[in-house]
């Protein structure tokens, strides 16, 4: 996707983030003739992001962390200048659940306790089949950082360790 994108739009800027030291060695290797792509080792959850971008793209991460995590990612992206953020996120799939690190779940950014507003746009990935050959409901969501700034973060981390209270006490 990412070499298709580079040549419909030469000059195109890249810069991508990972908390895996080899899956950045790996890309900078495969990727090391792109003078306008970098990847870095990072921690999207903490510390500025790169600058001087339009949108962050953020697909497969945010399922695989702590809802205390997921937070920490999303109001660090609120805080960079970026104008868009695009987002994978499950929906209507059920609620959800608190994980340890690594781990995974079907997140679903308009539930409790992220509860964030309706996206600007939500594009149905149309990737993940269920048993009975319909789609799940991957989508990418498309938010305004504009909007994702407005968001009251303190409340969400309240209902994070209410959901997490009360999942511990099942």
């Amino acid at each position: 996707m990412l070499e298709a994108l580079g040549q419909r739009h030469p000059g195109f800027r890249y810069h991508g983030l990972d908390v895996v030291r080899s899956v950045v060695a790996d890309n900078q290797r495969r990727f090391a003739q792109q003078q306008t792509w970098a990847f870095e080792l990072a921690d999207i959850t903490q510390g500025p992001l790169p600058s001087g971008y339009e949108l962050i793209l953020c697909r497969d991460a945010l399922q695989h962390l702590p809802f205390s995590a997921v937070i920490a990612a999303l109001e660090n992206f609120a805080r960079s200048d970026t104008r868009y953020l695009l987002v994978g996120s499950y929906m209507r799939l059920g609620g959800n659940k608190n994980i340890a690190a690594g781990q995974a779940f079907d997140i679903d950014l308009m539930q409790a306790p992220f509860g964030l507003d309706a996206p600007l746009m939500a594009y149905n990935e149309l990737t993940h089949h269920l048993t009975n050959g319909s789609f799940a409901d991957k989508h990418l969501l498309l938010y305004s950082m504009e909007a994702l700034r407005a968001v009251d973060w303190d409340a969400m981390r309240e209902r994070a360790a209410a959901v997490a209270a009360s999942a511990r006490a099942r």
